[in-house]
């Protein structure tokens, strides 16, 4: 292992100079994004901070947060191949942010697309080598793939699917593979991020991880892990659904309520008579204490989007100017 400020660095996951993409220009040449989004929302090129930017393309954070949950969300094991994906019926739906690599919700699973720079060795020592945190991101993330493409026919599917490009073909990867294991131990975690320890996790269930098991705050137990509602109606009819089932089950219970009131049998019967009138009762205030709750919710969810789109607002207006008196200040000087 090299040395690097009296620090042992670790070395790429794989050696293998076939597959050296002879990059002339790694920081525009190497998949990398165009254009860095930062905290604050400020746009910078990407290539003036490779390792800020490999930061963020790999990151996986909010899901290392919680990690002594993941297992409502799914198991410990490696998550089913491209082409065990679509035999399930699921539509393979290619995302940049790797905490939603291999997420899945309903028929679809997320899955990050391989970045080019993961293959070049010079751009590991270069770029990734130096920074442990980002060695053990950018394995974990290559591992998954070794999950995700077992056979010629899922290399075909990631084609397909624009996850890998096109000119990697299956001997390649193949030899890519098996140097990989030389590296790093497919079977382990000592080498990657916590996070890969994981497979495929459900979206859902990571959503009631942060709204109840670790909430950050308010946000989080609005918003969970990954909020898929661009409207109230979507967030209603996906929260409140199970009313239907209510009352469906409801409308049988009462009906046979009211058949047995009618039998001499069960008429004279105090405790159901009793239980009859309670029920009763129940179904005239069901709807409107739901009704209540709902109103409830729904202005609670109005405050708290109006809250932040206004400091949303407020912050962009201080960083407009702090941005602007810090170009004032440059152009005096």
């Amino acid at each position: 292992m090299a040395l690097k400020n009296g620090v042992r660095l670790k070395p790429p996951p794989f050696h293998f100079p076939g597959l050296r993409l002879s990059l002339q220009d790694d920081e525009h040449a190497t998949g990398l994004p165009t254009i860095l989004v930062d905290k604050d929302e400020r746009l910078w090129l990407s290539h003036r901070s490779i390792s800020d930017c490999l930061h963020q393309e790999l990151g996986v954070e909010r899901l290392n947060r919680i990690h002594q949950h993941l297992w409502w969300a799914g198991r410990p094991a490696a998550a089913r191949s491209l082409h065990r994906q679509r035999m399930r019926g699921r539509e393979i739906v290619p995302t940049q942010r790797a905490d939603f690599h291999l997420l899945w919700a309903g028929q679809r699973i997320f899955v990050k697309p391989l970045p080019r720079y993961l293959l070049d060795h010079a751009f590991w020592e270069k770029h990734i080598c130096p920074d442990p945190a980002l060695h053990a991101l950018a394995c974990g993330l290559l591992v998954s793939y070794t999950w995700l493409i077992r056979h010629d026919t899922d290399l075909a599917l990631a084609k397909e699917t624009h996850l890998v490009d096109a000119w990697l073909d299956w001997p390649t990867w193949r030899r890519l593979v098996e140097n990989l294991a030389e590296g790093v131990d497919l079977n382990g975690t000592a080498m990657i991020n916590p996070r890969y320890a994981y497979g495929e996790l459900r979206i859902k269930r990571l959503n009631q991880i942060y709204r109840f098991a670790k909430p950050g705050g308010l946000r989080d137990v609005v918003s969970g892990y990954a909020s898929g509602y661009h409207s109230y109606t979507g967030f209603f009819r996906e929260n409140f659904g199970w009313i239907i089932t209510f009352f469906g089950f409801g409308s049988i219970v009462l009906s046979a309520l009211q058949v047995g009131n009618g039998l001499e049998s069960l008429e004279s019967h105090e405790k159901f008579r009793r239980l009859s009138s309670i029920l009763a009762l129940l179904a005239l205030l069901a709807p409107f204490a739901i009704a209540a709750v709902s109103l409830l919710l729904f202005t609670c969810l109005f405050g708290h989007h109006l809250a932040q789109t206004v400091r949303y607002h407020r912050k962009k207006e201080q960083l407009r100017r702090t941005w602007n008196e810090s170009i004032n200040d440059r152009l005096n000087n």
